[in-house]
């Protein structure tokens, strides 16, 4: 059994001999997390190991690959002192040439995770089942030991670490660098928006695929992400005829004062496929520490988050999203006359905003799920199609319609995000009909209905190389 000492040692090694092993690294930080889960395991099965075969036999085989990474590690020291002799050194030189040693420890960490992966897969077939939350194991959970059909029970539990890896390095993310400005403006718009509290990056290829990172700032709640930053990745093209794309990936966060990156990994290979084409780490960061001013990840309102995907690395894609804040005309007034005349959909007249040519469009007897029920209204983008390239225009706006009696507007405000295949959106339920024609309201005076849009806000999610 590998020791909580002997895991000590290895990360006690790495960081003291970082400079030559750079880039063994992170499988050998893989390797002691899959210890550290090994021993949580034995752990807690002490004084019970007997009581039951099949728990007997996974602690057999746990216990075989964890002799093995030890032999390992054993390795890496040798090949350390060695090197130390041979310089009449007490440190290794940083110009050492090590590329055949670490790939060697690479190559044996990987295959020992691997191994470590494919005993805990196993478990149904002992008869033991873990209790998973979505895309990675919580932290602290309770696996329980029991029995499936003609097996015999064991009935007991053990706790198990947070399988989610955690490490830092110098080198940027090589796939995608997100960089997100007016970080707290785009947390309250994201808080406002009805329909999604995630945010997506422009698609980025790595592997001879497409792909987007999606960002939940408050932590998707659905897969037990609750007071974490959540990442996830999602594949653009859905794989047709029972073809899929198997990956892993990395996510990123850059620590703007030591010029360093966070990285984020649970170290296992996804499916991606027809059924499901999005996967990630819903604990990836506690909230508490991305948003610690000292931990540098949020400097000046601004974040840099990235991603890695391991089918084939490629060339990085860089995303930048923008907040325009000089928005000289915020605005624009419809005044929609003859309104009793209207049987089916007008538009108003194209008007600009920040540069870009806006449209309204209103349904006087309802549109889709307010039809016949509700005045549906919608803001349109005239020159959606241009947003090619990854392009996304981020919109937080307010629709309303003006009492013309007391002065007081009624009124709708929304997030959303355009790009060349989202053109519009708005409210099928604006206004309810009955409300509309209330005798004590005056949105129709004069058989003239006054419509105004108001865009608070615009973020721009542009390619930069």
């Amino acid at each position: 059994m590998a020791t909580e000492s002997t895991i000590q040692d290895i990360r006690r090694f790495l960081e003291q001999e970082k400079l030559w092993i750079s880039e063994g690294t992170e499988d050998l930080e893989d390797l002691a997390s899959q210890l550290n889960l090994i021993n949580a395991f034995i752990k807690n099965c002490e004084g019970k190991r007997d009581q039951d075969d099949m728990v007997r036999e996974t602690i057999r085989r746990l216990t075989k690959v964890a002799q093995e990474a030890e032999v390992v590690f054993n390795y890496v020291m040798l090949a350390v002192e060695k090197e130390k002799r041979r310089n009449n050194s007490e440190e290794v030189l940083p110009g050492w040439n090590c590329i055949s040693i670490v790939g060697d420890v690479a190559g044996m960490a990987q295959k020992l995770t691997k191994s470590i992966k494919n005993i805990f897969d196993d478990f149904q077939q002992y008869g033991i089942s873990m209790n998973v939350v979505g895309h990675c194991i919580r932290p602290n959970a309770r696996a329980t030991f029991g029995s499936t059909a003609g097996e015999k029970s064991s009935n007991y539990t053990f706790e198990i670490a947070n399988p989610v890896v955690r490490s830092i390095r110098d080198k940027e993310p090589s796939d995608l660098k997100f960089e997100i400005e007016s970080f707290p403006d785009l947390l309250n718009l994201v808080a406002r928006m009805t329909s999604t509290e995630r945010i997506e990056s422009s698609e980025f290829t790595s592997g001879g695929y497409s792909w987007v990172m999606v960002i939940y700032l408050n932590g998707n709640t659905r897969d037990n992400g609750t007071g974490h930053v959540s990442f996830y990745l999602r594949l653009v093209e859905k794989p047709i005829g029972g073809n899929s794309v198997n990956a892993s990936f990395k996510f990123f966060v850059l620590d703007k004062h030591r010029e360093t990156y966070v990285t984020i990994h649970d170290g296992k290979e996804r499916k991606f496929d027809a059924g499901h084409i999005e996967w990630g780490i819903s604990q990836a960061l506690p909230i508490t520490d991305f948003s610690d001013a000292s931990n540098g990840l949020l400097v000046n309102d601004s974040c840099t988050f990235g991603a890695e995907v391991y089918v084939i690395k490629n060339t990085p894609t860089f995303v930048r999203l923008s907040l325009m804040q000089k928005l000289t005309l915020r605005s624009h007034t419809w005044e929609v006359n003859y309104f009793s005349m209207l049987r089916n959909e007008t538009y108003s007249p194209i008007f600009p905003i920040e540069g870009r040519p806006w449209k309204l469009c209103l349904y006087p007897k309802g549109n889709l799920r307010g039809k016949d029920k509700y005045l549906s209204l919608y803001l349109y983008l005239e020159d959606a199609a241009d947003l090619t390239g990854g392009k996304k225009l981020c919109v937080d706006f307010v629709l309303s319609i003006k009492d013309q009696l007391s002065g007081s507007n009624d009124e709708k405000s929304v997030g959303f995000w355009f790009d060349s295949e989202k053109d519009h959106h708005g409210f099928d339920d604006f206004l309810p009909l009955t409300e509309l024609n209330n005798p004590r309201k005056a949105y129709k005076a004069n058989d003239t209905v006054i419509i105004e849009a108001t865009i608070n806000e615009m973020f721009l999610v542009t390619k930069v190389g």
